[in-house]
């Protein structure tokens, strides 16, 4: 992550290392299905009335916005392992738990996600996901005092999920509860160029996987899906319980991926990488790619007009610029860019639309809803937007 990208040109030539994304100055190619691949989206509807409003700035390095059920708090993750609080989505976020003390923050590392359990107004039970000082994945669960305060009392902490990390960089790290109250966990291949150890298909290691784990039931993770390079983000959408992951690609192809009730789909998902990234097979590992791999519904090339790494997002059931109910948002960390597609199957993304004048200079590199179902867009250059109403 390099939180002084500013012009395009700097983008660029960083982008390899660029905030828990892309390290995609490395790598080898790979094909999909008939996924809808486009030279970067492009306007085709004109420009909508929802815009996206800053709401916060300088926030250090900011990583992702989460919120629990019922709660009108708004939680703001920092790389550097602080997590600061909003009392009501609108007032200055303040310090509310800081782990800065166990983490590692170089390359791809840091605090890079959190998730509250359904029922955190009632059990305070937090979910944090960060690179230790050795650089290895923790996933640890945080009991604290639920109640509204500046500060998050700690009384417990319990580590839930441990992995070695071979490489410095796709380290994945975001947490989501699903519909069916498992906690769903995304991790990277483990780093380094095209996969080097094969781990996204080796169903013994848990690197470039799914992970779900029922954390009321206690026990393992277990393997939901394989064949991701680094699902840097992903999403339930509210409304169907479809999952929706941008899994950021290497040299050729960004890529969103999409499983109709994912929540109710067993544990053998294949997203096909390594030999295949986005909608291209790699000639030199064809042999090895699953007939039964899920195509990507939308691909885009990975270095078109300053992109770089996909930043997943979520299917909009706001209540404000209601004009893209049902649509998916996403972004570019690289570009700057936010689309949104309603695309379901591969080759289906006819409309995928740029229709929100962002500043040029953004760093996108998460997206948020609130208890609300307002959405938030992460700069991690410091500052977070809000969708609104243009009306």
């Amino acid at each position: 992550m390099i939180p002084g990208l500013r012009s395009a040109a700097a983008r660029l030539a960083a982008a390899a290392c660029l905030a828990a994304l892309s390290a995609t100055a490395c790598s080898a190619p790979p094909e999909g299905a008939t996924a809808t691949t486009a030279p970067a989206p492009t306007a085709t509807q004109p420009p909508a009335t929802g815009v996206f409003v800053r709401l916060w700035s300088g926030l250090g390095s900011p990583l992702a916005v989460v919120a629990a059920p019922g709660d009108p708090r708004v939680f703001v993750l920092d790389k550097a392992g602080r997590v600061l609080v909003s009392p009501d989505g609108d007032a200055q976020p303040m310090p509310w738990l800081d782990l800065s003390g166990d983490l590692a923050t170089g390359s791809e590392q840091g605090l890079l996600g959190m998730a509250l359990h359904p029922q955190f107004a009632t059990n305070g039970r937090a979910f944090v996901n960060y690179t230790d000082a050795a650089g290895d994945t923790r996933v640890v669960e945080i009991d604290v005092d639920p109640s509204p305060s500046a500060r998050a009392a700690v009384t417990a902490r319990r580590e839930l999920l441990f992995i070695d990390q071979p490489f410095a960089n796709h380290n994945g790290g975001n947490l989501v509860f699903g519909p069916d109250g498992d906690l769903w966990i995304g991790t990277g291949d483990g780093g380094g160029a095209g996969d080097p150890n094969s781990n996204a298909q080796d169903r013994d290691s848990l690197l470039g996987k799914m992970l779900r784990l029922d954390v009321d039931a206690g026990g393992a993770p277990q393997v939901w899906a394989v064949g991701l390079r680094n699902p840097w983000r992903y999403s339930f959408d509210s409304s169907t319980g479809d999952l929706w992951i941008g899994d950021v690609g290497q040299n050729t192809s960004e890529e969103i991926d999409v499983v109709r009730g994912a929540a109710t789909v067993g544990a053998g998902i294949d997203f096909g990488w390594p030999a295949r990234e986005g909608d291209r097979v790699d000639p030199d590992r064809a042999d090895t790619a699953s007939p039964d791999a899920i195509a990507p519904v939308l691909t885009y090339p990975t270095h078109a007009g300053g992109t770089c790494a996909v930043t997943g997002g979520f299917v909009y059931r706001g209540p404000v610029a209601t004009e893209y109910a049902g649509e998916y948002f996403f972004g570019d960390a690289c570009s700057g860019e936010v689309w949104t597609t309603n695309a379901m199957e591969p080759g289906t993304a006819t409309d995928v639309t740029t229709r929100l004048g962002l500043p040029p200079d953004l760093q996108v590199v998460s997206f948020g809803v609130d208890s609300q179902g307002r959405l938030y867009l992460v700069d991690l250059g410091g500052s977070v937007y809000r969708l609104e109403s243009g009306n």
